[in-house]
Parts: C-alpha cells; sequence; structure tokens
C-alpha cells in the first residue's frame, strides 16, 4: 500500500513508480505544480497571481485590468514636451479628465497670474515666440483672430506685437520688453 501524494488516501499502486491514486489526483498534482512554477508577483499591487497563458504568450505583469491600467499610465511626475509646449501633471484640474490629466504649462501661469481659470476660447500667446518659454512677462492672452495675425508668416513678427500692444495699452511693457523682438 501506497500513499497518494495529492489526496494522501491510502491505495494498492498499479506500478512501482505510482504516486497518485486516481488520474484526478494526477491531474491535480499537475496543476498545483504548473501554479507553482508560473506564479507571478503583479507589478502594481505586489499580489502573488497565476497568469493565464498559453505556449508562446508573453509572461502576465498585472493581476487584473484594473492593475494593468495603473501600471500603463504615463508616469506622472515630470515635465512632458508635446509640440514644443510644456505639459504638466495635475490631476485636480477641474478641465481635465480621465486619461487626459496633463495641462499646458503656460495655460497654468496664466490662470495663476489671472486667479481664475482660462476659458476654452482664450488663447495664451508666447510673446518672443518659444513655446517652451513659460515665464509671466512672456505671456499674454489673445483671442483667436489677434492669435492668427501674431503667428503669421507674412509680417514681421515685431510689427504685430508692436500693433497688439499699442492696441491693448501694453506700451510700457513692450518697451520693457522690446530687445526680445
Amino acid at each position: 500500500m501506497k500513499k497518494c501524494e495529492t489526496c494522501e488516501a491510502l491505495f494498492s499502486p498499479y506500478r512501482k513508480t505510482s504516486k497518485y491514486c486516481s488520474k484526478r489526483c494526477k491531474r491535480i498534482a499537475k496543476a498545483n505544480r504548473e501554479k507553482a512554477r508560473n506564479e507571478t508577483i503583479c507589478v502594481v499591487c505586489k499580489t502573488a497571481f497565476y497568469p493565464n497563458r498559453t505556449k508562446g504568450q508573453k509572461a502576465a505583469k498585472y493581476c487584473s485590468s484594473k492593475c494593468f491600467g495603473v501600471g500603463r499610465q504615463v508616469p506622472r511626475v515630470g515635465k512632458v514636451y508635446k509640440g514644443g509646449y510644456v505639459w504638466l501633471w495635475c490631476p485636480e484640474h477641474p478641465i481635465s479628465r480621465a486619461g487626459h490629466n496633463r495641462r499646458p504649462e503656460h495655460r497654468l501661469v496664466m490662470e495663476k497670474i489671472l486667479g481664475r481659470f482660462l476659458d476654452k476660447s482664450e488663447i495664451v500667446h508666447h510673446i518672443n515666440g518659444i513655446k517652451d518659454d513659460n515665464r509671466p512677462e512672456n505671456l499674454m492672452i489673445v483671442t483667436n483672430k489677434t492669435h492668427m495675425m501674431a503667428t503669421s508668416t507674412h509680417r514681421n513678427r515685431a510689427e504685430i506685437a508692436e500693433e497688439f500692444i499699442q492696441t491693448q495699452g501694453l506700451w510700457e511693457v513692450f518697451l520693457k520688453y522690446k530687445d526680445v523682438f
């Protein structure tokens, strides 16, 4: 008589090398060995799990779809450059929504200066044309029409800025930063 390695029941082996009392116990033992071999730790929540995979598939890193979503997010720190503009992570901003928690830094700077949130129709223009220069003195709010005029290639940038500043009553600011143009 032998003791089954799975259920620990006594059985009379059919061969000398038999370890299990039935095919069911043999399947259970095989599954347990596979689980022990394939036990993986989730990258996000650090819990142990057994990934469902077939031959040829990559090893799973996440235990659930929730952890997969968290693990695939872009890092939440630092600056990101998109199209030359600096974008900052700020999920607490009221305009932020799921999946779009970054805001352009120049808009955040202007909101801080004004003490209110900007409308979608308000455009923050970089006076010197450098998109990542977000100093308060280099930013101004313009309308879409004015911004189109300011960024057109048909006219000299200094002419456009001078005309705009005169019409907005900001001549002192222009004289202060005239060397930028």
